[in-house]
């Protein structure tokens, strides 16, 4: 089906009025793909207590699918960056795993949270204490205009982008690069086909078939590679301080700085 999609988005390139087309045509795939995520995980995505570590029944289950323990990657990556006063953007946060620990290491600083999902609730009830230290943003598109230029300090993002389509996470990444300030950083786990082909699909508990049929539309783990985020990430704007920080065995975790002037619209 994917296939068919782009022979006919070459075709439409071609003819008059065909850059309207051709976005019509691209928002039935992204449509598709957010229709099939709704499916998977139409209640949010719950990574277990991450502060708890390996005696959560649900981090042990996430370190033997993918090698990565999720508190050691908290306190090695994300808890060192949680500056106080600082303004912090988690991207996807599914039923707040991330969202409890970053509030509870983050006392004097305030936590955007956006999902495409109504998770505000259920979030909240994870984090009774958050106050406004939470803000949750409720987005139907890649928009991050609500945020002044040089606002954000840090973003991060586990368990989404391995999902999105390339175009989106491009997108995303451009949208995204003037609203930190000067050297603030991004950490983001992405899939990795190469390391997941070492890992095992299987052990990952990732469908093997989608190896052979990439473009299928029911595949929701995206092929990607280091090179493939190099060239987004540079695409983007940004300088790049590590394409893999390691702790996952299945996948990568990018590191990425906003180093000189907010050009890139």
């Amino acid at each position: 089906m994917l296939r068919l999609f782009h022979r006919v988005l070459n075709k439409i390139k071609r003819t008059d009025g065909g850059l309207v087309k051709l976005a019509r045509a691209r928002l039935m795939i992204n449509a598709h793909m957010q229709a099939k995520m709704q499916q998977l995980f139409g209640y949010g995505y719950d990574s277990g207590d991450i502060e708890k570590g390996l005696a959560d029944p649900l981090i042990l289950q996430e370190f033997r699918d993918t090698g990565a323990n999720y508190k050691v990657i908290f306190d090695e990556l994300i808890k060192p960056r949680l500056l106080p006063g600082s303004t912090v953007l988690e991207i996807g946060p599914g039923r707040g795993s991330w969202t409890k620990a970053v509030l509870d290491s983050l006392p004097d600083g305030t936590l955007y949270a956006i999902d495409r999902l109504p998770l505000e609730e259920s979030i909240r009830q994870r984090c009774p204490g958050a106050g406004d230290r939470l803000r949750f943003v409720k987005t139907d598109s890649n928009d991050y205009s609500l945020f002044p230029n040089g606002a954000i300090d840090f973003a991060f993002s586990f368990g989404v982008f391995v999902h999105l389509p390339l175009r989106e996470i491009e997108t995303i990444l451009t949208r995204l690069r003037p609203k930190l300030r000067i050297g603030g950083e991004i950490i983001l786990q992405y899939s990795n086909w190469d390391k997941l082909d070492n890992w095992g699909w299987e052990k990952a508990r990732i469908p093997p078939w989608f190896r052979e049929h990439p473009n299928h539309p029911d595949v929701w783990w995206t092929r990607n590679n280091c090179e493939t985020m190099r060239r987004l990430s540079e695409r983007s704007g940004y300088s790049i301080l590590s394409l893999d920080l390691g702790h996952f065995r299945s996948c990568s975790v990018l590191h990425l700085k906003a180093s000189g002037p907010n050009v890139v619209a």
